[in-house]
């Protein structure tokens, strides 16, 4: 999937710590993080994503927010999901993946409440706690 510049844009505002806290919804977090999985790369997408996003939670004294497991569960997903070739631009990959924009829905599916509040699963990524995540939305690798 190709960045638009919707995603560039804000890319650029979330580094430079220039969207308001409001501004960074959980919409353009998945924006932001698509437009980095694409250009550079799961591996390199989570690190600068990661210091993307502590950075801009320090700038607003809200330092504390950040959550490891959450951040890379998406992280993994959205690659995954990307990587399907079910959609080529921001709108189709919104449709084909609307149980991704509810955040705490989707997380209810795969992660129990006590794993999620654990101090650990803030600091460091840990796995799926329900059977259920075993079987995230299927992706074809062959070509069809």
């Amino acid at each position: 999937m190709r960045s638009d510049a919707i995603s560039v844009e804000l890319h650029k505002r979330l580094a430079s710590c220039e969207l308001a806290p409001g501004e960074f919804n959980h919409e353009n977090h998945i924006r932001v993080a698509l437009h980095l999985i694409s250009t550079r790369g799961l591996l390199d997408a989570i690190p600068e994503f990661t210091k993307l996003i502590k950075t801009f939670a320090q700038h607003h004294g809200a330092h504390t927010l950040y959550h490891e497991t959450i951040t890379q569960f998406f992280m993994h997903t959205l690659n995954t999901r990307v990587n399907s070739k079910t959609a080529n631009n921001w709108q189709a990959f919104r449709q084909d993946n609307s149980d991704l924009f509810d955040a705490k829905k989707f997380l209810a599916e795969h992660y129990s409440n006590s794993l999620l509040s654990h101090p650990t699963a803030k600091r460091f990524f840990l796995l799926p706690d329900k059977t259920r995540s075993l079987s995230l939305k299927p992706v074809s690798v062959c070509d069809e």
